[in-house]
C-alpha cells in the first residue's frame, strides 16, 4: 500500500498540483495549454504494474 500512495502521489498528485500552479497565470492571461504527458502504460495493462497502469491511464484519460 506504501508503494500504491507513492505512485498516486508522484503520478497523479504530482501533475494535479502542476495544473492547479498554471491555472492561475493562464486566467490572468485569458490563454494557455497544458501538455500532459504519459506512457505506453496508459494504453496497455501489463500484469505486474497494473497500480502504474491505472495511473498512467489516468493522466491520459
Amino acid at each position: 500500500m506504501d508503494e500504491w500512495n507513492m505512485m498516486i502521489d508522484m503520478n497523479s498528485r504530482g501533475i494535479l498540483y502542476g495544473i492547479s500552479a498554471e491555472l492561475p497565470a493562464m486566467r490572468e492571461q485569458k490563454s494557455g495549454h497544458i501538455i500532459k504527458l504519459s506512457s505506453i502504460a496508459g494504453h496497455n495493462v501489463y500484469p505486474d504494474s497494473t497500480v502504474y497502469c491505472a495511473i498512467r491511464h489516468a493522466v491520459k484519460a
